[in-house]
């Protein structure tokens, strides 16, 4: 019996529409080729060029939508762990992230730490997936982190070790800095479940206060209440709720003084048997723009951001 291999995460960085289609066509079609399953997340301006390229061959893909796996963006990994449950075959996925260079730096800087949680999830799958780059319109950093994300890139076709690929772990590690809350935050301490309920009331009036529609209102709840639950049954008092602004959003910060979860990288991708911990911070991911999570001396920092606006 032949060993399964691997998944693989590769980037491609193109700079015009040739260039991308030169590796996403070959990418596309090697895969129809070896019998894999193809899965497009592409603009519908993408969509066009690769159907005049390879023409009858589009009727063999299956088409998602961007928009919907990206909303939130941590939704993605959610969307992938599904598509491989209905799919028995190996699989090929082109993941255009929209809109990437319209999107705050909270924004982006999540996305990337996304990026790089799903390498631990793709090595443990039978997928490759190709993550195409606008060279042109995002920034030099944002490209740079994209080639530490993955462990490969893509050029005219051609696959290549990333030189610059970091283990996911200590990528994350290294972006995950969370400031103290302003001394304008407003404080709560949550000592017991009791307290939810007020917690709740606090950050709803918040909500209201900034302009946040139902849903973004809801998603803001129901992820400090999983936050808040979660550093009454795992961490350690103090427990304190601060809300304030932080730049274009509306931040939740929760501060415990315990360690934390014992394996960050799973509170990225769909608990399968997880702790409680992991479980309450990847349904957050679920419901808001982007969410934080970092540990220090002072004991655990999840902030959870909702773009005001």
């Amino acid at each position: 019996m032949s060993a399964v291999v691997p998944g693989t995460h590769s980037a491609l960085l193109y700079h015009s529409d040739e260039e991308w289609l030169a590796s996403v066509g070959p990418f596309v079609s090697e895969g129809l080729t070896r019998g894999d399953h193809v899965l497009l997340m592409i603009s519908p301006e993408q969509h066009d060029l690769l159907s005049r390229e390879l023409g009858a061959d589009m009727a063999g893909l299956e088409i998602g939508d961007p928009d919907v796996a990206y909303r939130p963006q941590a939704r993605v990994l959610r969307e992938v762990v599904g598509f491989l449950g209905r799919v028995q075959a190996r699989t090929r996925l082109v993941a255009e992230q929209q809109l990437l260079a319209a999107r705050t730096d909270l924004e982006v800087s999540d996305y990337l730490r996304i990026e790089a949680a799903s390498n631990v999830l793709f090595e443990r799958s039978t997928i490759d997936v190709l993550c195409p780059y606008d060279a042109v319109h995002l920034p030099g950093e944002v490209l740079d982190s994209c080639r530490r994300t993955h462990g490969h890139l893509l050029e005219s076709g051609r696959s290549c070790a990333s030189p610059a690929y970091v283990d996911p772990a200590r990528f994350i590690a290294q972006h995950s800095f969370i400031p103290d809350p302003p001394a304008s935050a407003v404080t709560f301490n949550c000592d017991s479940p009791q307290d939810l309920g007020t917690a709740r009331g606090l950050v709803e009036s918040h909500a209201a206060a900034h302009g946040l529609d139902v849903a973004a209102t809801t998603g803001l709840l129901l992820g400090v209440t999983e936050i808040l639950t979660n550093a009454l049954e795992h961490g350690s008092a103090p427990r304190r709720l601060y809300v304030y602004r932080e730049g274009p959003a509306l931040a939740c910060h929760v501060h415990d003084s315990g360690l934390g979860p014992a394996d960050p990288l799973a509170t990225y991708v769909p608990p399968d048997g997880d702790p409680r911990e992991s479980r309450g911070i990847w349904l957050a991911r679920q419901l808001c723009d982007a969410v934080e999570i970092t540990t220090n001396l002072t004991g655990t920092h999840v902030r959870l951001l909702a773009l005001v606006g």
